[in-house]
């Protein structure tokens, strides 16, 4: 945790030297002032009160509200004898709670009906002068509300477009105080999960390690434009955001986190909630109190216009608040007052678990690499693992497609070097970047700094590395040179895999890790590749995707790369074909079939369409052994000769397949769907069965 005085440090003054990362240029208020034009409420009350019967001593209460008899008795049984007229003197609104009396909204219309002269001469103002009022009740030019932060007025208040992509075009609305009752905010269309949404961190300079969290958009404007990085979390006061949300902030780079909410209970509550959940999630967290003299629900904008919108007097004063941290007491208490189970480092109730968001499942690397994944690549030494880890990196790093044809998605990739020397790798990466006219990449090497992952000081170093740079794609070559001892055992592998999972919990990112296969396990003595490696059951484990690659000619010179496991759909072996000119392509050129896989496939070419497809039946039909059957349908799946066995053989095999995986063939079943994707462009026929 942080002191106060750590805090204002880590965020910086406005008014300290250049140098500080967040500094940008800032808009100074040119068009701000003390001088204000109030909407005169209070004034036009003093106007209306004598014309109207008031409920018992007609004081307002806390919130300006009085309670008055409706003076449209006509719409009242004897004459609102329960006085139902409510009228604000603070905010102008006015609300007859009997149903369908018209009087209201405001007191506008209230003066009209009373022959009075109200503030205007319609019941709402113009829209221009609607954002004209915002602007001047809160010190913050017009033209800053409109132009840079896209604030405008709608019916019922002012509409904040929020800056965050997840936000999907949902404006978050505030009433404004002339319009009748109703919630002080809302969404606009409805349906945003206000719980993943951040407002104002793209105004947030790439670099900025701490900024201040504001409770509403006003104050984070007000705080943008005084010069300090700030941002506001839209799920509320009383509402913790989701761990998403505050990953955002962790993802810009933030590792320090201010909050300057108002000074009433809910201000302080939700600073303290809100903190919780950032420190759950590694941010350091202090809270800043305002002035007491601001009033019970004073914020950072009161603050603003105590001084006048003077924003040196702004930036001593807001200095001048002291700042407390997060107490550690506070996080990780397990039971409040109430009763209430809260969350700690170590555990957190089912519905705190349920609203993580991991970030895990998008594309990087489409049907080979997600974030959130940990791929092992793995074969015999020159067997091609560093130079296709270089086809990875160069394709992540420039959005390029993957051996010229898998649809890739442009991230930042750590490319870790401990296995061969640097010069090697360069040659390697310089091969492929003269074949593809690459210029640049987002890539960065690791030139072997002798990482051991079973090594603290080692291993966190490397984290920090990790954190700085945030890349989509961490490539370590090779995993014998990730650590000190044999490898051998689960005692030795154990400290080493458990850094190497950890890596896609700390961002949004996926692991690809090269590995050897040993000495001895070459060609097919091993039913299962991944038995290869030292330690593979293990790996096996940790990993979500096993890829075997071996060299299958050297002129020209072609490789096999193999999805092994999969927690995903299956996907078919390629061949790939390199050369020094060309870089990677793939090599689609048809492979014969074994002899039992062309067993299966002449049986299903002679079977009708309502036929039994099962292994059971291949079997009486070509007298194979199941182990044979097993053996030959992965084959049959992804081999594009295929194309040989006509419509029905095709919609046959695919059927088989399909019931293979207890799956029905008919209809849009995904999974069948994408085996037809290569040889059958149309997919299945939803009541035939039949191929297009």
């Amino acid at each position: 945790m942080v002191s106060g005085e750590q805090v204002h440090s880590l965020v910086g003054s406005p008014q300290k030297p250049q140098g500080h990362p967040w500094r940008s240029e800032l808009h100074h208020f040119a068009e701000g002032g003390a001088a204000l034009t109030r909407p005169p409420w209070p004034e036009l009350w003093s106007t209306i009160c004598p014309r109207l019967e008031l409920k018992g001593d007609g004081r307002p209460d806390g919130e300006g509200w009085v309670w008055a008899r409706c003076i449209d008795g006509a719409n009242h049984k004897n004459s609102d004898a329960h006085f139902s007229m409510r009228i604000n003197v603070q905010t102008g609104g006015v609300r007859c709670m009997s149903q369908g009396c018209p009087v209201g909204p405001n007191m506008n219309n209230l003066a009209d009906r009373l022959g009075l002269n109200g503030h205007r001469d319609g019941d709402r103002p113009t829209p221009e002068e609607a954002l004209r009022r915002l602007a001047q009740a809160r010190l913050v030019p017009e033209p800053v509300l409109r132009d840079k932060y896209g604030v405008h007025p709608v019916d019922g208040g002012w509409a904040f477009p929020v800056d965050d992509p997840d936000a999907e075009g949902h404006e978050h609305v505030k009433r404004a105080p002339w319009w009748p009752e109703g919630p002080k905010h809302w969404w606009s269309p409805k349906g945003a999960r206000a719980k993943d949404l951040v407002f104002g961190l793209s105004h947030i300079a790439d670099g900025q390690e701490a900024a201040f969290a504001a409770a509403g958009q006003i104050d984070c404007i007000t705080l943008l434009e005084a010069g300090y990085p700030a941002v506001s979390f839209l799920a509320g006061e009383n509402s913790v955001p989701s761990p998403r949300a505050i990953r955002k902030l962790l993802a810009r780079g933030i590792r320090s986190l201010c909050f300057a909410y108002d000074l009433d209970e809910a201000g302080k509550d939700g600073a303290l909630k809100t903190g919780q959940a950032c420190a759950r999630e590694g941010l350091q967290v202090s809270i800043l109190t305002l002035p007491g003299d601001l009033g019970e629900k004073g914020d950072v904008n009161d603050l603003w216009r105590r001084c006048g919108g003077d924003r040196d007097a702004f930036i001593q004063a807001l200095e001048a608040c002291p700042t407390t941290p997060l107490d550690e007491g506070a996080i990780a208490s397990d039971v409040q007052e109430t009763g209430e189970t809260r969350c700690s480092p170590i555990v957190c109730p089912l519905s705190d678990f349920m609203e993580k968001d991991w970030g895990s499942g998008e594309s990087i690397v489409e049907g080979w690499l997600s974030t959130g994944d940990i791929a092992v690549l793995y074969g015999q030494i020159n067997h091609g693992k560093t130079l296709e880890a270089g086809e990875f990196a160069l394709a992540v790093g420039t959005g390029r497609p993957l051996f010229g044809r898998i649809p890739t998605v442009q991230g930042t990739v750590l490319f870790v070097e401990e296995d061969c020397h640097p010069q090697k790798l360069q040659r390697y990466l310089s091969t492929l970047m003269q074949a593809y006219g690459i210029q640049e990449a987002s890539v960065f090497i690791w030139e072997r700094q002798f990482l051991r992952l079973d090594d603290e000081d080692s291993a966190n170093a490397f984290i920090e590395e990790v954190l700085r740079l945030r890349p989509s794609l961490i490539i370590l070559d090779a995993f014998l040179d990730l650590h000190s001892g044999d490898g051998f055992t689960g005692r030795e592998l154990r400290p080493i895999l458990d850094r190497i999972e950890a890596l896609p919990q700390l961002l949004p990112c996926a692991v690809l890790v090269l590995d050897h296969t040993r000495k001895e396990a070459t060609g097919n003595k091993l039913h299962d590749p991944i038995d290869a490696l030292y330690g593979g059951r293990l790996k096996s484990a940790m990993a979500d995707k096993m890829i075997f690659t071996k060299k299958i000619s050297d002129v020209p010179v072609r490789f096999e790369i193999s999805m092994v496991k999969t927690r995903d759909e299956p996907r078919a072996p390629i061949k790939v074909t390199f050369s020094s000119e060309e870089g990677f392509s793939i090599d689609d050129t048809p492979t014969s079939l074994t002899p039992s896989a062309r067993a299966v496939l002449e049986w299903a070419q002679r079977q009708a369409q309502g036929a039994k497809f099962t292994k059971t039946a291949v079997k009486e039909g070509t007298g194979l052994s199941l182990r044979a059957i097993n053996g030959a349908i992965p084959e049959l799946r992804y081999n594009r000769m295929l194309e040989d066995a006509g419509k029905q053989g095709r919609a046959n095999l695919y059927r088989l397949v399909a019931w293979n995986q207890g799956r029905t063939a008919g209809g849009a079943e995904p999974t069948v769907q994408r085996l037809l994707s290569d040889l059958a462009p149309g997919g299945i026929h939803q009541e035939t069965g039949g191929i297009d």
